[in-house]
């Protein structure tokens, strides 16, 4: 999976693609219990939607990156 995922980045031409494959990553890292990593990853997610005026999109990756730091603090 990770593998995919990784190529997918690679592949992505576009910011909104970009963010898709990243919060994608983060939700796999966040369900190998990688909280941490997660959450890096939906900020960028989340930083690539706002920039790219997605910002439903942005705000769910932010929520995202929220719960993944919760559950990063829990551990």
């Amino acid at each position: 999976m990770a593998q995919l995922q990784e190529e997918a980045l690679r592949l992505a031409h576009s910011l909104s693609r970009e963010a898709l494959a990243r919060h994608h990553i983060g939700r796999r890292l966040f369900n190998e219990a990688r909280y941490g990593d997660a959450a890096h990853e939906f900020q960028w997610a989340g930083d690539l939607y706002r920039t790219n005026q997605r910002h439903r999109l942005a705000e769910a990756s932010y929520q995202a990156m929220e719960r993944a730091l919760e559950w990063d603090h829990m551990r």
